[in-house]
């Protein structure tokens, strides 16, 4: 499936079915995970993963193309796209592109495909993903941040993900 990897990514994909959030945890984190299709097949593997938090609307928002292997409990992410995180900053290591090596992301960022893949190993970085370039600019809105993820990751239906039900802080 490795070898399928960078197919996966650069294929234009479709959300076919409707996506709604649901509680994950007691600490107030929603998350889905949904499945891809490919040219009208639903690809085994192939998952859009989001999540958020009910008490922080408009930030802490995450979205990963993964895939999944039989027998691994785990996913592998190939690129996420982190919206406002509340853990900052994000430091890149050692890259031998300039554009990611020892840089310091503050902000929305996304960690592509190209910097995380082993092309010459034909597998993903360790380390979850750990090179990652700032969006700029900032989508200003969910609906700007799921146009984004549209984008980048070459998903159609996108609109069929329900907005999460985010709980107001008091002040």
């Amino acid at each position: 499936m490795d070898d399928q990897l960078p197919v996966f990514v650069t294929a234009r994909k479709d959300l076919l079915v409707g996506v709604n959030w649901q509680s994950a945890d007691s600490a107030g984190e929603m998350q889905f995970v949904a499945p891809l299709a490919i040219g009208g097949r639903t690809i085994r593997g192939l998952w859009l993963r989001g999540s958020c938090y009910e008490t922080y609307p408009h930030e802490a928002v995450m979205f990963q193309l993964e895939v999944s292997r039989d027998g691994v409990r785990t996913r592998t992410p190939l690129s996420r796209i982190d919206w406002r995180p509340l853990q900052q900053p994000h430091k890149n290591g050692p890259h031998k592109d300039p554009l990611h090596s020892r840089t310091v992301v503050w902000g929305s960022h996304i960690h592509g495909f190209a910097a995380n893949w082993v092309a010459e190993k034909g597998v993903m970085r360790a380390g979850n993903l750990p090179y990652a370039l700032e969006i700029a600019p900032d989508p200003r809105g969910y609906d700007d941040l799921i146009d984004f993820v549209a984008k980048q990751f070459r998903i159609n239906g996108l609109d069929k993900i329900e907005r999460p039900l985010w709980m107001q802080r008091l002040l």
